[in-house]
Parts: C-alpha cells; sequence; structure tokens
C-alpha cells in the first residue's frame, strides 16, 4: 500500500496499478456487524465490496461507525447485509485510462462525494485496489509540473530550432547572394563572348562607313573645286550624313542588345518582328562577313506573320533572338540558311527559328539547354541556350526544339499575346517646325553644343548655350526660356541635378536630356519630360521639342 504522499511523480514511468493506496475489500456477503469488526482492526477511511472479484461498492469507516455506534445501533445492524449500506455513488476507473481523463472524472465529482476513493480495475473489470483523492491530487501536480515542463521544452526547442532556422536562413541568403553575383558575371561573360564573336565583323563595318566619310570630307577640305560644285557638296553630305546615321545605328543597336535589365523593370508591349531584324542587323558581321571571311556562304529570311504585340523586356529578347541565331550559325559549316518566321496562334505569338546545318542527335537534343552543356569545346560557354530559356520563361512562353542529324533545327518559341493589343494607337507628333522659341542648351562639349545650337537655329529658334551646370543656371535665374535642352554626363554638376533645380525655378519649364546612353535609362530622371540619344539629328529635336511644349 502506497503513502496518500502528493510529491510530483514521473508519470511515463508508472502506471494506475502502481498508485493503489490500499488493494484491502471485503465480501459483498458479509453483514454490517462483520464489516465493523474488519474495520476496527484496520485504519483505512473506505473498503471496497466486491463479489466474484469485481467492486460492487464503496464502504465508509465513518458511516458505518456512525450506524453501529448509535443507540441499539449494533443490535439493530449488526445482520443486515453490507450491501445496503453502501456509499450511494462511486467512481471506477479502469487501468488504461488516460492520467488526463482519470482526473478529470475523479476531481469533478460532486462536493458530496469528492473526498471519496476511487476504485481501480484492470481491463477485466476485476478489483484491484482503491486510491485516494490526496493521490490524485498529487497525480494532477504530477501532471501540470510535467505539461509545465514540456511547455518549458518545447519553448526551448522552439527557441532553438528559430536560432537555426535563422542561421539557415541567413547561410541561405550568403548564398543566394553568391549566386546571384556568380549568375551575373556568367551572364555578362556570355554576353562579351558574344560580342567579342562580332567584333571584327563591327570593326569591318565601321570602317566600311568612315571610309566615305573621311574620303569625301578630305576631298572637300583638299581641293576648292570641289566645294565650288554646290551639287557635288551636296551629293557628299548626303552620303556623310548616311554614312554616319549607320555607324550611330550599330551603336544604338549594340547598346539596345546589352542593356542590363533594372530589377523592378516592368514589362512593355514588344513588336517580335522588330526585335527579330534588330537581332538579324545585330549579327550580321558574324553570319555574313566573318562567315564570308571563311569561305562560308549564310542567307538568313523572314517570314513575318505575326500582328500582334507580347509584354516584354525588348533586351532580354533581343538577347534570345541573337543567342538562336549564333547558334544557327554555329551549326551551318558548309554554307545554308536562317529563315526566321512569326505568326499568331491560340493567343499566343510563335516565333521559329530554323536553320538547315548538321542538326542534333537525340542526346544533345535532350541536354542542350543544361546549363554548362555545349558540343562546342573550348569556344562554348554551355550558357547561350540556357538563357535562351530562362528569358522565354520569365515571358510566360515555351520552347521547343525540333532536330534531326544532318538536316537541321527548329526551335519554336510561343509567348503570350499582351493584353495591351487592343488598346488605341499612340498619337503621332508632327514633325513641322515648331514656333520660334527661347531655348537654353547646356553641354560641356563645345562642338556638340555648336551642331545642336546650329540645328535649332534652322527653325528660327533664339539659342542661348552654356558649358556647365552652374553657368545654366546662372541664366536661368536671370532670363525666362521656353525650354531647357541639358546634357546628362557633365562634371562637377550633372544633368539630373541641373533638372532638379531648374524645376525648384520654374516647376513649368519643359526640360528635355540629351544623353549617349540613354538606351540603357528604363525612364527619364525626375523633373525631365523626355530623352533624345546622341547623336541627335534636326527631326528628332524638333519632334520633341513640340512633343514637350504640347505637354507643358
Amino acid at each position: 500500500m502506497h503513502s496518500g504522499s502528493s510529491s510530483l511523480l514521473d508519470l511515463n514511468e508508472t502506471s494506475w496499478r502502481n498508485l493503489i493506496d490500499n488493494s484491502y475489500s471485503l465480501d459483498h456477503r458479509l453483514t454490517m456487524g462483520d464489516v465493523y469488526l474488519q474495520m476496527r482492526s484496520r485504519d483505512e477511511e473506505f473498503v471496497a465490496i466486491v463479489a466474484d472479484q469485481r467492486p460492487v461498492g464503496l464502504c465508509s469507516r465513518g458511516y458505518i461507525g456512525f450506524l453501529m455506534g448509535s443507540l441499539y445501533g449494533h443490535s439493530v445492524y449488526s445482520r443486515k447485509c453490507i450491501t445496503e449500506h453502501l456509499v450511494e455513488s462511486y467512481l471506477t476507473i479502469c487501468e488504461g485510462t488516460t492520467w488526463a481523463a482519470g482526473i478529470q472524472q475523479a476531481l469533478s465529482r460532486p462536493q458530496k462525494y469528492f473526498h471519496d476513493d476511487v476504485i481501480i480495475c484492470d481491463a477485466d473489470g476485476k478489483y484491484l485496489g482503491l486510491i485516494t483523492v490526496c493521490r490524485l491530487v498529487g497525480i494532477q501536480s504530477s501532471l501540470l509540473a510535467q505539461n509545465a515542463q514540456n511547455l518549458e521544452d518545447d519553448i526551448v526547442k522552439r527557441n532553438k530550432v528559430e536560432e537555426e532556422l535563422r542561421d539557415s536562413n541567413k547561410r541561405l541568403e550568403e548564398v543566394l547572394e553568391q549566386l546571384k553575383f556568380s549568375q551575373t558575371k556568367i551572364v555578362q561573360n556570355e554576353r562579351l563572348s558574344a560580342l567579342g564573336q562580332m567584333s571584327s565583323g563591327i570593326a569591318h563595318d565601321f570602317n566600311n562607313m568612315l571610309t566615305p566619310i573621311l574620303g569625301y570630307c578630305d576631298l572637300l577640305i583638299r581641293s576648292p573645286e570641289y566645294r565650288k560644285d554646290s551639287e557635288k557638296v551636296l551629293r557628299y553630305a548626303r552620303i556623310i550624313s548616311t554614312a554616319a546615321s549607320d555607324a550611330a545605328k550599330i551603336i544604338t543597336r549594340l547598346r539596345k542588345s546589352y542593356r542590363p535589365r533594372v530589377g523592378n523593370e516592368k514589362f512593355a508591349r514588344i513588336n517580335v518582328n522588330e526585335i527579330i531584324s534588330d537581332a538579324i542587323e545585330l549579327t550580321q558581321p558574324l553570319w555574313k562577313n566573318q562567315a564570308h571571311m571563311r569561305g562560308i556562304n549564310i542567307s538568313i529570311h523572314n517570314d513575318f506573320r505575326s500582328k500582334f504585340s507580347v509584354d516584354g523586356n525588348a533586351a532580354e529578347l533581343r538577347e534570345a533572338m541573337t543567342n538562336l541565331i549564333f547558334n544557327a550559325v554555329d551549326a551551318i559549316h558548309q554554307g545554308g540558311e536562317i529563315t526566321l518566321r512569326t505568326y499568331d496562334k491560340d493567343s499566343f505569338v510563335f516565333i521559329d527559328v530554323c536553320d538547315n546545318g548538321i542538326g542534333m542527335n537525340e542526346e544533345v537534343q535532350r541536354r542542350c539547354l543544361e546549363p554548362f552543356y555545349s558540343t562546342k569545346g573550348e569556344r562554348g560557354t554551355g550558357l547561350g541556350l540556357t538563357m535562351v530559356f530562362g528569358i522565354i520563361q520569365r515571358h510566360g512562353g515555351e520552347i521547343d526544339i525540333e532536330s534531326t542529324s544532318g538536316k537541321g533545327t527548329r526551335f519554336s518559341i510561343r509567348i503570350p499575346v499582351s493584353n495591351a493589343n487592343d488598346s488605341s494607337m499612340e498619337c503621332i507628333v508632327s514633325s513641322n517646325a515648331p514656333k520660334p522659341l527661347r531655348i537654353l542648351a547646356v553641354d560641356d562639349e563645345p562642338m556638340v553644343l555648336e551642331i545642336v545650337s546650329a540645328l535649332l537655329s534652322e527653325d528660327l529658334h533664339i539659342i542661348e548655350t552654356a558649358t556647365n551646370g552652374t553657368e545654366a543656371l546662372e541664366k536661368l535665374k536671370h532670363n525666362r526660356f521656353d525650354v531647357l535642352l541639358t546634357d546628362r554626363c557633365m562634371p562637377e554638376m550633372n544633368g539630373d541635378e541641373v533638372a532638379d533645380r531648374a524645376k525648384l525655378l520654374y516647376p513649368d519649364l519643359p526640360i528635355i536630356m540629351l544623353s549617349g546612353v540613354c538606351d540603357f535609362m528604363s525612364a527619364p530622371p525626375n523633373g525631365v519630360n523626355a530623352l533624345i540619344g546622341k547623336p541627335v539629328s534636326l527631326d528628332v529635336l524638333r519632334k520633341t521639342i513640340i512633343q514637350v511644349i504640347q505637354q507643358a
């Protein structure tokens, strides 16, 4: 028999059977006199009454003593059966009951029966013994202590897990930063590799364009007789202008192709036919000039049937097309054809890039989009087609490949049609000369300032110039101007700061910014109404001035 101690218990290591305080019991056929005599020699408050080893009730020492000790009590009650005077209600708990359920049953009894012992039975309902209320309170204390300990352990574990998670997240962030850095480097290397492939062809084209410029300029400078022939001078000037414009277009295409994408840059409506045309012209030094130097004739054909736009990033799509053309050129060893086709189907714009080169076997076709997989040996990084795949995925598109060894390859790309295809056409700005305006032109390059002033004077504008930002602001403080035309890259005070300070003086002043790197800018700086790329022509200046004046 256990004492009624309420000391904390390890409930995980014990059972109801092991905590029984009193396993004493009496047979249900005994008389009250016999029970009285039995209980007089013991000190338990309660005793279980059993029949065939199963409890039928609970007998209280106090109640039996009260009846037997009353006047005439022994003579009246001594021969009555004990089952006639049991406790009115008793609780039986099976040893398979959980601690929580058993405690709940015992301690939720009415006050009248709260202090009665609880009968414990085995799984078959046979009597095992009694547990006192004091013992039950001790069990409850152990349960509460264990719950508190478990809660504390859980908190400690959770804090540890959270700390480990923070450490893991920190390490993951570091790895991701390293991965982003490595990815940026790889992409840059891939772009530089592409640029390197075209460099000799670009140099060839530039030299071709510089030849008439230098040649006709030399003739006009050295030969007075040529300058007297106005028709010849005009013809030479037009040739020089055309050659310079073509050279500027090459630079523009290069800037467009290799402009990095800003992190938060939004997609815009893109005409895929124009993107492909840009890529064809951009790669011409490779598929035409360099191929001719190697004795290989490659022709490129386009079949543009798509009439819809897509939402996307022009530089990325141009880069994807450029890489696919590079891939097709590498596949043509003895001369051949490359066809770029667009068409619309099922709310998608399809782009097919086909060649009749060496094609791919099943293994190469299966793995060609994997990073670092290349069949070009040291010449290849194995990232060109991987970059194409990533770009198309970012545009919500898919890419399919069909290829047969010795016959050629077809890359088929599909990109969702833009949701804005039904929007109205943009308004067209007239290129007619605007009315004469008072314009302040700012640039640190005297030659640029001179040609811009000369162009603006053609439309009878009143031009004032400044060679730096400080000088420009001084003139703005003392004079009113209709338009401010400023360069961006200037020492001491750049064009952005000039625009900011000018807007403080005149909030409604239209500001146009000239820049040699405007293709790398996703939007005009704050306060600037329009961007113009260098070199600039009269038509572009005229249209932009009309535009900002109309918007003012």
